[in-house]
């Protein structure tokens, strides 16, 4: 499994999770799921919270390093590892970008980023 959204995916669909149920679990919006799983966002604040709630390895779920298995006596450093992936104003920024409300903002700061030669 190459990439986070479909990590995620696996794991979610395993657990019979829905994307709202598990967002929900999380403390997330259940469009910071749907972004995960569709590849529009790399990496989410709470990553650890929600490989604990899948039970997976953090460090798999994002970067697809090691086992799906969450690791014994080693998933705190791993968990922080995983954390650290984005500095806190990405986070915050990838955070905001979940909350627009609709498909025309979003577009409007992709196209943004874009002009700034940060997005393809």
């Amino acid at each position: 499994m190459k990439t986070l959204a479909v990590r995620l995916q696996w794991a979610r669909t395993k657990k019979n999770l829905s994307q709202e149920a598990l967002a929900k679990k999380a403390g997330v919006s259940q469009s910071t799921i749907g972004n995960l799983e569709s590849g529009l966002r790399q990496t989410a604040r709470r990553i650890t919270a929600i490989a604990d709630i899948l039970e997976v390895n953090p460090m798999w779920l994002s970067d697809g390093k090691g086992s799906p298995e969450p690791a014994h006596g080693s998933s705190r450093a791993e968990s922080v590892d995983a954390e650290r992936h984005l500095s806190e104003e990405a986070m915050i920024v990838a955070e905001a970008f979940d909350l627009l409300q609709n498909a025309a903002q979003k577009e409007a700061v992709l196209t943004q980023l874009r002009a700034f030669g940060v997005l393809k």
